[in-house]
């Protein structure tokens, strides 16, 4: 099992600029971050538990409001589109 999470083949590694974020499921995504260096620019970790029935419920409605014409939608568990 431990050689799957340290498989370099299956890692994926985001550089985030200032302002940038990124969302996963915490459920299906197995996460960490790296090391750093002092010398470095401070980072902050910022974290916001999301109902994912109220997520999708908001993409849908988004979605409705800036295309015109757009018929309801519905994602399957996991699926955005």
């Amino acid at each position: 099992m431990l050689a799957l999470v340290y498989d370099p083949a299956l890692r994926l590694t985001f550089k985030l600029q200032a302002g940038e974020g990124l969302i996963f499921d915490n459920q299906r995504v197995f996460h960490g971050r790296t090391e750093f260096s002092p010398e470095e620019p401070t980072r902050s970790v910022l974290t916001s538990p999301v109902d994912l029935e109220e997520f999708y419920s908001n993409i849908r409605l988004l979605r409705t409001s800036l295309e015109e014409g757009a018929s309801p939608i519905t994602y399957g568990q996991g699926m955005l589109g």
